[in-house]
């Protein structure tokens, strides 16, 4: 983090953060999918398990790198008003598609 005071005014200061985040680990989650099948029988009306199924996006399961992700997070102050502008860059590795993601957003407000 890097701070400076008296930017511009007296009681203004600047402050940016920069954050390089590596994640990696072993996924199987979110996309997983379980699927049951039932069938009805036409004497008794009772339900009956007919198939039953997981679907897994990747059958393997395996530690592997997952993100690296850049955080800018920024922000200035004067007085009781205050900006933070950040940045975040993520790139994905298992998609094969659209790995690249980045992200603005600006927050403001007053401290009374």
């Amino acid at each position: 983090m890097f701070y400076w005071l008296d930017v511009y005014a007296y009681n203004a200061h600047f402050r940016i953060t920069p954050q390089l985040t590596f994640t990696s680990g072993s996924q199987k989650f979110g996309f997983n999918q379980s699927s049951n099948t039932y069938a009805t029988l036409q004497r008794s009306g009772a339900n009956v398990l007919y198939n039953s199924e997981n679907v897994y996006l990747d059958n393997q399961l395996y530690f592997q790198p997952l993100a690296l992700t850049f955080y800018l997070k920024t922000e200035y102050s004067i007085g009781k008003f205050y900006i933070q502008p950040q940045l975040i860059l993520d790139y994905y590795f298992p998609a094969a598609e659209k790995q690249f993601l980045g992200l603005v957003s600006v927050s403001g407000g007053f401290i009374f």
